[in-house]
C-alpha cells in the first residue's frame, strides 16, 4: 500500500511541475510578444486599414485599365479624391525583390504603402505605420528581420 501512495506523489508533483512548467513558457511568450501586439494595436485603430482597402479596391477593380508606368499617380488620384491625408508618391529603396514598384504614403507620414508588380503582372500591396518604419523606409523594404 505504500508503494501506491508513493506512485500517486510522484504522479502528483510531475503533474504540478508540468503545469508549471507550461505556465512560465506561456509568460515567456506573451512577454516576447508585447511589441508585436501594440504595433498591430497602433495599426488596428488607425485608418491605415481602411487606406489599405480602398488602395486593393482600387488595384483589383481598375487593374486592366492602368498602364504600367502610371499605378502610383494612378492610386493618388483616386485616393485624394475622396478624403483628408492625402497620400503622396515617394521613393522606394533599390532592391531586387521591389524592382517594379513604387511607394505612396500620408502627407503626415503616418502610413506608407508600397505597390509592387510581381512576375505574374498583377499588383501587390505592402504597408507599414509610423511604428514600422526605419527613416522613410518601412523595415521590409530595407531588408529587417525581427
Amino acid at each position: 500500500m505504500s508503494y501506491l501512495y508513493a506512485g500517486l506523489g510522484i504522479a502528483m508533483l510531475s503533474g504540478i511541475i508540468a503545469m508549471m512548467r507550461i505556465g512560465n513558457n506561456i509568460d515567456k511568450f506573451v512577454n516576447s510578444m508585447s511589441q508585436e501586439n501594440e504595433i498591430f494595436r497602433d495599426y488596428i485603430e488607425s485608418n491605415s486599414p481602411s487606406y489599405d482597402k480602398k488602395i486593393i479596391k482600387i488595384l483589383y477593380q481598375d487593374s486592366s485599365t492602368i498602364q504600367n508606368t502610371g499605378i502610383c499617380e494612378y492610386v493618388v488620384n483616386k485616393m485624394n479624391e475622396d478624403e483628408p491625408p492625402s497620400f503622396v508618391k515617394t521613393s522606394v529603396p533599390s532592391d531586387k525583390f521591389f524592382r517594379e514598384s513604387c511607394a505612396l504614403e500620408t502627407e503626415d507620414g503616418k502610413h506608407r504603402v508600397v505597390i509592387n508588380k510581381n512576375i505574374d503582372n498583377k499588383y501587390e500591396l505592402f504597408s507599414c505605420s509610423e511604428k514600422e518604419k526605419i527613416g522613410n523606409y518601412c523595415k521590409f523594404e530595407m531588408g529587417e528581420r525581427e
